[in-house]
């Protein structure tokens, strides 16, 4: 496993320098560096059988989750919720810097899969 990186003068040029400062604060809060994240990932190899069937009892296929937002009249997609595309796919790929706690959306943007979901966004 790899330390996850976080790109800070990438960071400062779209949210500003002092946004940046705190986001980095509090991304600092659950950054691994390279043996933590090598004890995260075995940790996580080992409970991921029984931690998928876990989370398959709240899982909603994303077919059905179409219909269920149509059908209550919320947006599904960028334009419906008002925003432009490219704004809605940085803040896709970016939202796990401001966080400070670790969560698979951490994970997603560790295997690059981020950039491919925002990417399909319209």
């Amino acid at each position: 496993g790899n330390a996850i990186e976080i790109d800070f003068d990438d960071m400062s040029q779209r949210m500003g320098a002092t946004i940046a400062e705190e986001c980095r604060a509090e991304w600092q809060k659950k950054a691994f560096d390279d043996a933590s994240a090598e004890a995260f990932n075995a940790r996580l190899e080992a409970m991921w059988p029984e931690l998928r069937n876990e989370l398959s009892a709240f899982m909603i296929p994303v077919a059905e989750m179409d219909k269920l937002l149509s059908d209550a009249g919320g947006p599904s997609t960028a334009s419906d919720m008002g925003l432009r595309v490219d704004f809605y796919r940085e803040a896709v790929r970016h939202n796990h810097e401001m966080r400070n706690r670790f969560s698979f959306v951490d994970i997603a943007a560790d295997a690059g899969l981020l950039d491919d979901f925002a990417a399909g966004e319209t």
